[in-house]
């Protein structure tokens, strides 16, 4: 069973940003004809981070959570996201989004000198292809000593401490030798056609209440849950 987290942002009626959180709840049935994927459901709130966690977790127990034989929980680097899964699903694979941490190491390539040359994009090749084997800390520690200055070294600084603190969490050859999936797309994709295609259209500005009621309607019906709900 997989259980991802993202946030999206929404206006509110000032003109201020507001993150409502999503969640997405998938099983998986491994038989010995394959893998069968189960429709997936989903949890959203624009409140904080424990009252959401509650939620989710409803939906994930709802969804059997708790008999699952293995449970996994896929987001990006996000503090909240790391807090609730152990929280609420302490015996969950937790896993980092791949292609959030791809870009971080992209976006270190591009302040490194010479970025934007055919020998930059190979050692960014190199420290993904890396990346992929488990080596996240051993990069880590690498990228500290890489010779940056001004800003430059304020991003280096920032992807070491990104990849040091989320190591735990990209042990991407163990997930794939595993079979787990190591990309948050289904949360991504949630994040637009749950919230996104209602609540971020043009001109659109939101009550706190008024946003909520709205992602709580198509969560139902998404859900399949409008005739079960009073």
């Amino acid at each position: 069973l997989y259980v991802a987290m993202d946030g999206v942002r929404i206006l509110g009626t000032d003109g201020e940003g507001r993150e409502i959180k999503v969640g997405v709840v998938q099983p998986v049935r491994r038989t010995s004809d394959g893998e069968g994927r189960e429709p997936a459901s989903y949890a959203a709130g624009l409140e904080p981070a424990a009252a959401f966690g509650q939620r989710l977790a409803v939906e994930a127990h709802r969804r059997g959570a708790e008999t699952a034989r293995q449970v996994a929980g896929l987001g990006d680097g996000a503090e909240w996201i790391w807090n609730l899964a152990a929280e609420h699903f302490p015996q969950a694979v937790p896993i980092v989004d791949w292609f959030h941490a791809s870009e971080r190491v992209w976006t270190l390539g591009r302040v490194l000198p010479g970025a934007g040359t055919p020998e930059t994009t190979r050692w960014v090749e190199q420290q993904l292809a890396r990346l992929g084997q488990g080596q996240a800390a051993t990069l880590a520690a690498e990228w500290a000593a890489l010779p940056c200055h001004g800003p430059a070294a304020s991003v280096r600084d920032e992807q070491v401490t990104y990849f040091t603190n989320q190591a735990p969490r990209m042990a991407y050859d163990q997930y794939r030798a595993a079979g787990w999936d190591i990309g948050s797309g289904m949360v991504e994709s949630a994040c637009k056609h749950l919230i996104g295609a209602r609540e971020k259209g043009a001109g659109m500005r939101w009550s706190d209440a008024g946003a909520q009621a709205v992602a709580t309607v198509r969560v139902l019906l998404l859900n399949d849950e409008w005739t079960t709900h009073d």
